[in-house]
């Protein structure tokens, strides 16, 4: 479900606004919220979807899409060429709460005539990587849902799900500010980064926080 999105000229055949709604299979933000799921979830969406083939191009074996998208999963991206619709290929980037867990994606969009794949992945992936860390870490919007409630946050501060995403250098520090300004209990998740993955015994100390 599209929750937001910045209009162009259209190049697709079908129109798009906020509330549509698009097949997870064949899109490149679909692949990548499934990349999210765990392995039970995805196992049954892959034994009771419906894979209709949108083009020549189009997976609708779940074998093959299982194993896309366990490359996706891998490399923290994913890109998809003419398997929606033909003449459009797209790039996506999840986007995770403060455990890592994937919970929404961004991506974009460009025509085949002119935007070649090489360029989709070198100039148009960094920016939307970086976007995807700017939304992720939002230090006002994570504030913002603070009440009095609230006793603790956790957070994982090298997120290992998709890839390895690692925080804005000034992202730990504002965010144990936010937990002494609000008297809370700050814990690392270190599940997945710690006993020396990151060069030091936990991750949160490459940034100096505790």
């Amino acid at each position: 479900v599209y929750v937001a999105r910045a209009f162009t000229n259209r190049i697709m055949t079908i129109g798009l606004s906020v509330g549509a709604r698009l097949p997870a299979y064949c899109t490149s933000m679909g692949r990548v919220l499934l990349a999210g799921l765990e392995p039970a979830e995805l196992e049954s969406y892959l034994t009771h979807v419906d894979m209709p083939r949108r083009t020549a191009q189009t997976i609708t074996e779940p074998d093959a899409l299982r194993e896309e998208i366990e490359r996706v999963r891998a490399q923290g991206w994913c890109l998809l060429d003419q398997e929606l619709e033909e003449g459009v290929r797209s790039i996506a980037v999840p986007l995770h709460d403060a455990t890592g867990r994937t919970v929404a994606a961004i991506n974009t969009s460009a025509h085949t005539t002119r935007v070649p794949l090489v360029q989709l992945h070198e100039e148009f992936l960094p920016m939307l990587q970086a976007c995807g860390a700017a939304i992720d870490h939002d230090l006002a919007a994570l504030e913002s849902t603070l009440d009095p409630s609230c006793a603790a946050v956790l957070i994982e501060p090298v997120q290992g799900e998709g890839g390895v995403n690692v925080p804005r250098d000034e992202f730990l520090a504002g965010l144990r500010k936010i937990a002494d300004d609000n008297d809370l209990l700050l814990i690392f998740d270190e599940v997945q980064t710690c006993m020396g993955r990151t060069g030091t015994w936990f991750g949160y100390q490459q940034w100096n926080v505790q």
